[in-house]
C-alpha cells in the first residue's frame, strides 16, 4: 500500500513538473503578445520662440490620424485629421491661458500624448532716481 501511495506522488509530481515546463516554455516562446506594441506613427513636440511651439507627425503609413490639442480645464482647442505621410505645423499660443495643454494623435487603439505647460513669466523693472 505504501508502495502505490508513493508512485501515486512521484507521478503527481512528474506530471506537474511537465506542465509548468511546457507553460514556461510556451510563454518563452509567445512573449509577443503580452509585449507593449509600439505605434504605428511618430510625434514630436518641440518649442519654438516663445509661445509658439511646433507639432512634427511621421506617419509612414499614410493612415488617417487624428490630432487634437485640449487644454485641462478649457476643454477640446483644436482638432483635425492628418493624412500625410510627414506633417509639421507651428502653433502660436501668444493669446493662450496658462496651464497644461494635451496634444493627443490617435489611430484606432494607438495613441500617443505629450504634454505642454504655459506659465506667464512677469518680470518688474525699477528704476531709480536721485536729484
Amino acid at each position: 500500500m505504501q508502495t502505490v501511495k508513493t508512485i501515486v506522488v512521484i507521478a503527481c509530481m512528474a506530471i506537474c513538473a511537465t506542465t509548468i515546463q511546457a507553460q514556461s516554455a510556451y510563454k518563452a516562446s509567445d512573449s509577443g503578445i503580452n509585449a507593449p506594441l509600439s505605434p504605428s506613427f511618430k510625434v514630436y513636440a518641440s518649442a519654438d520662440t516663445g509661445s509658439v511651439f511646433r507639432i512634427m507627425l511621421d506617419n509612414p503609413g499614410s493612415r488617417e490620424l487624428h490630432l487634437s490639442i485640449s487644454h485641462a480645464v478649457l476643454g477640446n482647442l483644436y482638432d483635425t485629421t492628418v493624412k500625410e505621410k510627414q506633417f509639421v505645423c507651428r502653433y502660436n499660443f501668444s493669446g493662450a491661458e496658462d496651464g497644461r495643454y494635451r496634444i493627443i494623435v490617435r489611430y484606432g487603439k494607438e495613441k500617443i500624448s505629450k504634454a505642454i505647460d504655459l506659465n506667464t513669466i512677469t518680470t518688474v523693472s525699477r528704476q531709480l532716481n536721485v536729484q
